[in-house]
């Protein structure tokens, strides 16, 4: 008897169990008057459990909305910020784009007012040697560069090609100490040279003491020396020293182009220049 019990207890269990429930269920569907008083002890004793189990069938159900809900927002979520990446490279790729329009406008602007045939180029690397400072840029012998052509940004004159290529080019720029322009301070019509200083600076050579130079003043390209437009910037004065002897100033001028954020340039032909 002891191993029939044992063995089989389990479905006694449940067969009790449902024995419960099919009374319970009985009882609760006869009216008043037919319940009997041993229904109600089902009643009673069966009633904490079904409270039991309603409560954990409805705690289930809760859960599982809950879980489904979340399930669903977290894809919504994950929806929206790939939809906000989209639209944050788009807004990157547009404003890039108007960047870009702004600084070609400019140039066509600059390309108009000189009246010189030019040739518009990207700058595409930095010459990383120590021998020079200059930029490389994107058109070469075969688009009609040659070497010693001006190189003008809007903002300025960048400086000159030292090297031409098929299809790319080398330009010094005005800060290499090996630059020299003719140049002119714009209020003050005083004439001297431009010399690159190495260090993102020039310098003014052979300014006479008593010429009128003062900071902020403009130094322009004098056009006499044939080969860069006349009254094209060059930098701003940043520095003077009068010196209490000698004929001469130091004077140090910063240029107007910022070669760090340079990205598209006009190569000037000579031709037009003559």
């Amino acid at each position: 008897m002891y191993d029939f019990f044992s063995n089989r207890y389990r479905e006694i269990v449940v067969a009790l169990i449902l024995v419960l429930v099919l009374v319970t269920v009985n009882a609760v569907h006869r009216s008043e008057e037919k319940v009997r008083w041993y229904d109600k002890a089902v009643i009673y004793i069966t009633a904490p459990l079904q409270s039991s189990l309603t409560y954990v069938i409805k705690g289930t159900e809760r859960f599982l909305e809950n879980y489904i809900f979340l399930r669903d927002v977290k894809k919504d979520n994950m929806a929206l910020v790939e939809e906000n990446r989209k639209l944050q490279n788009l807004l990157h790729d547009l404003t890039e784009a108007g960047l870009e329009n702004t600084r070609l406008r400019n140039l066509l602007s600059l390309k108009e007012k000189i009246e010189i045939s030019s040739i518009p180029a990207q700058v595409i690397a930095e010459d990383v040697s120590t021998v020079f400072k200059a930029i490389r840029i994107n058109k070469g012998e075969n688009d009609g560069v040659r070497i010693a052509m001006p190189v003008l940004a809007y903002s300025g004159v960048v400086g000159q090609i030292i090297r031409a290529y098929p299809s790319y080019s080398d330009v010094l720029l005005i800060t290499d100490p090996n630059s020299l322009i003719d140049a002119t301070i714009e209020e003050s019509r005083a004439r001297g040279v431009v010399e690159g200083r190495g260090k993102d600076h020039c310098r003014l050579k052979y300014l006479n003491r008593l010429d009128d130079v003062q900071k902020g003043y403009s130094v322009v390209t004098s056009g006499l020396e044939q080969r860069f437009p006349k009254g094209i910037m060059i930098g701003t004065v940043e520095y003077v020293n009068k010196k209490h002897y000698g004929v001469t100033q130091d004077v140090t001028i910063h240029p107007s182009v910022d070669f760090n954020s340079l990205e598209e340039v006009l190569v000037i032909s000579t031709q037009g220049l003559l």
